[in-house]
């Protein structure tokens, strides 16, 4: 697995030269892909959606107006001040260093990097960044060696900066959960705008401020007609990043009850502006199982038994 590159890839340095990324490449990376090497790939286009090159918007990449003219320097100077980047090096002790029988030249070592980050190595070496030395091994350009090092620099220093305290992170929590109850208001009041007349539009229960072990916060009806309450509402919110959490609670009732569990998911930005209404997917927990979701998933935490 190790030696799998992204041959498919290749397409990007004749792109770049021509002064752009288009979308229709991108879009080949997933069509390319679909086996094999998916994995990397969907980490490749969550990088380049992070640093702005490209958004996503459900199954379709666009380019960055702003990013048409990207070179491939352009580019290795986004890698080298990414987040992607400090989590790939901060903790792969070993996997940098020089090689006195080559000049002294920085090697990378691919069999240290986290298997999760190898894309970026691949990407870099796509952009010209570093070339193959035999073996796991790959040689920085001597062209980038100066900025590289100083990035390894900027990541032993930024271990220590911007600590959280555990009064910031109360703050945090609660700022949190306040966003989250105005989310699950705004869900209530629109659920009886969309059912207003409903017989029972006065039963429409917002069910979390009683129990938070059924994992969803609104009991709602699914149309004018149904007479029953089989539609679960789990609200989700943001402000800046259009990211959330999932409990295992909440996808164990995904699970449960399938097409009847819904996630509401409100951009708390525009709760206020008239006609605003949340995005709604039924059946999280199938789309998150196929892969047939606009959005990539990934573990937070972990339950460790002895």
């Amino acid at each position: 697995m190790l030696d799998i590159r992204f041959k498919d890839l290749s397409f990007l340095t004749g792109v770049l030269e021509r002064g752009s990324l288009g979308e229709k490449d991108l879009r080949s990376i997933l069509i390319n892909n679909v086996h094999g090497i998916a994995g990397r790939v969907s980490g490749l286009l969550r990088f380049l959606t992070d640093i702005k090159v490209i958004v996503k918007k459900c199954d379709q990449y666009h380019l960055v107006a702003s990013e048409a003219g990207s070179s491939a320097e352009m580019l290795i100077h986004k890698v080298l001040s990414a987040d992607s980047f400090r989590v790939a090096f901060e903790n792969a002790p070993g996997a940098v260093s020089f090689q006195k029988y080559a000049q002294e030249a920085i090697h990378l070592n691919s069999t240290l990097i986290p298997h999760n980050f190898l894309w970026l190595i691949f990407f870099l070496e796509d952009l010209g960044f570093c070339s193959r030395a035999g073996g796991p091994f790959y040689r920085v350009s001597k062209a980038w060696s100066e900025e590289f090092l100083a990035s390894l620099v900027k990541i032993k220093s930024s271990a220590s900066a911007d600590p959280v305290s555990p009064e910031d992170l109360r703050i945090i929590q609660d700022r949190n959960a306040e966003q989250g109850l105005a989310a699950e208001r705004f869900v209530l009041k629109y659920e009886r705008r969309r059912l207003k007349g409903h017989v029972f539009l006065n039963e429409i229960d917002h069910v979390a401020l009683k129990d938070v072990s059924l994992g969803f916060d609104i009991l709602s009806l699914n149309s004018i007609s149904d007479l029953t309450f089989s539609r679960k509402i789990e609200v989700k919110s943001w402000t800046h990043t259009k990211r959330f959490f999932l409990s295992r609670n909440e996808y164990v009732a995904a699970k449960k009850y399938g097409q009847n569990y819904f996630l509401y998911l409100v951009d708390m930005n525009k709760i206020y502006e008239p006609g605003y209404a949340p995005e709604i997917h039924a059946d999280p927990a199938l789309l998150m199982e196929s892969g047939d979701w606009c959005f990539s998933v990934e573990p937070e935490s972990w339950r460790v038994f002895m």
